[in-house]
């Protein structure tokens, strides 16, 4: 076995018909000397092409031998897993041609695209069952989970609409001349796009937001 950092940091090698791509070293759970968030990172290249993997996270662990994910959890599981397999199935002499050099509106497609695979019926028999029985999830459930998926995503589509115009607007249009105009500004796009009834000024201060500066993820939703 290969030695790592962290006792919770296992090495799998990864292979595509017997030819081998690298190392891939998940690193899922939090601790004291990480900083808070999840990401895909290649931690070394060779002059072959192979490459040392990571996918980083801060999920919480048990002190028993059962670990727990929520929902939004094996959606980050999948999310960076989509990056994983991007950087390790895309082999290219030209470094901008492939995994995470390509350019921005291609990036997260991948991730994207495995996103949509978390309540798949064929995808779910392979990870989603009872703790204590085994069985699968049944129908029934599987349904009203897909259900408040696709409300979830349609949120998720409208914010990515307003970050964009927002975005778009203080840095394509006349810059906003003061902080009291920037927010106006956010603020306009919140109350338009928000799918909720009551919008609280203080709840949600889009001009701090990191996501604002990367709207082309967008796209993304358009092409999977």
């Amino acid at each position: 076995s290969i030695q790592t950092y962290d006792t919770n940091v296992k090495v799998y090698s990864v292979t595509r018909e017997w030819k081998p791509l690298g190392y891939y070293m998940p690193d899922f759970f939090s601790n004291a000397w990480k900083r808070p968030g999840w990401w895909a990172e290649v931690l070394k290249k060779s002059v072959k092409g192979q490459k040392i993997m990571t996918n980083v996270c801060n999920f919480s662990k048990s002190s028993s031998w059962k670990d727990y994910l929520s929902a939004y959890d094996v959606k980050v599981i999948f999310h960076e897993l989509g990056h994983m397999l991007h950087e390790f199935l895309s082999p290219q002499n030209y470094t901008q041609l492939g995994g995470f050099d390509v350019e921005d509106d291609a990036i997260e497609i991948p991730s994207k695209f495995n996103e949509n695979l978390i309540l798949d019926r064929s995808v779910v028999d392979m990870y989603m069952r009872h703790e204590d029985t085994g069985e699968s999830i049944s129908d029934e459930l599987l349904m009203a989970l897909q259900e408040k998926w696709r409300l979830s995503n349609e949120i998720s589509g409208l914010e990515w609409i307003q970050r964009s115009l927002f975005d778009l607007k203080i840095h394509w249009d006349n810059p906003p001349g003061s902080l009291q105009e920037l927010q106006e500004i956010w603020y306009h796009f919140y109350s338009l796009f928000t799918p909720f009834d009551v919008v609280d000024i203080e709840d949600y201060n889009l001009a701090a937001n990191f996501y604002h500066f990367f709207h082309s993820p967008l796209w993304n939703y358009v092409a999977v």
